[in-house]
């Protein structure tokens, strides 16, 4: 006479542990996107950089800008956009303005277009770059405006089907890692998508997650250097791209 409660009951258990397991997953995630282990004072202007935020964007200027281009960058979907203000910082301290761009729901794809009412791509040289999704969204944003783009980055990201940018002009960069999720199999995967002068940097033993200051990220290998060494050759490599852009 029980058999059915009994069932009833144990279906209900198994029903709220699936929500807590989703709940737990879920925060995993978010927590695992937050910033972390940031060097101390990283958002603290100094004699050399000034650092603002303004609703869409956080801004590392330098006080004396000696470079023509500035950099727009889209970080990885879900991450917190604090977690590039190390990169940020350095590039910004070689003399090139740099704007960490702040998504809706941090889901890059969803607003890039914005800014293109929020700089004046016409009147001045911007560089955009981008991480995982952010650099979909980059090189999304680039294919259709290849006349305002002055050059892309793009690290640890694959480029959707219909985002050729095989025949386009602007000088473009993409980084990949020896152990991340977008490795060296899944970057030969899309080359065909861009230009054939396109330059390839690979950082052996990096991982997805160092590109910045994240968490462990789900389906990311395990990196075999350290995250500052993997963001001191990032940000090498980006300001040795950007120097070449210089003096064209």
């Amino acid at each position: 006479m029980n058999k059915p409660q009994n069932f009833k009951s144990l279906l209900n258990r198994f029903f709220y542990f699936g929500l807590f397991a989703i709940g737990l997953f879920f925060t995993w995630q978010w927590t695992t996107y937050q910033s972390r282990d940031l060097p101390e004072g990283i958002f603290i202007s100094n004699d050399s950089i000034g650092i603002s935020e303004i609703a869409d964007y956080y801004c590392f200027q330098p006080r004396t800008v000696t470079k023509q281009h500035s950099i727009l960058f889209f970080p990885e979907r879900f991450a917190d956009p604090k977690a590039y203000a190390a990169l940020a910082n350095q590039v910004a301290s070689q003399g090139f303005t740099t704007y960490i761009i702040k998504s809706k729901r941090r889901s890059p794809l969803g607003d890039y277009n914005k800014i293109s009412t929020l700089f004046p791509l016409t009147k001045q040289k911007f560089v955009l770059a981008g991480h995982g999704r952010g650099a979909q969204a980059a090189a999304l944003f680039t294919s259709k405006n290849t006349d305002v783009v002055k050059g892309l980055i793009l690290f640890g990201a694959t480029i959707p089907p219909e985002c050729d940018l095989s025949s386009s002009s602007p000088p473009m960069l993409s980084i990949y890692t020896q152990n991340g999720s977008i490795n060296k199999d899944r970057n030969l995967s899309y080359q065909h998508l861009l230009p054939p002068n396109a330059e390839y940097k690979h950082i052996a033993g990096g991982n997805h997650a160092q590109f910045a200051y994240l968490g462990s990220l789900l389906s990311d290998g395990k990196a075999s250097i350290s995250r500052l060494e993997q963001q001191n050759i990032l940000a090498e490599s980006i300001l040795k791209f950007l120097n070449q852009l210089e003096k064209q």
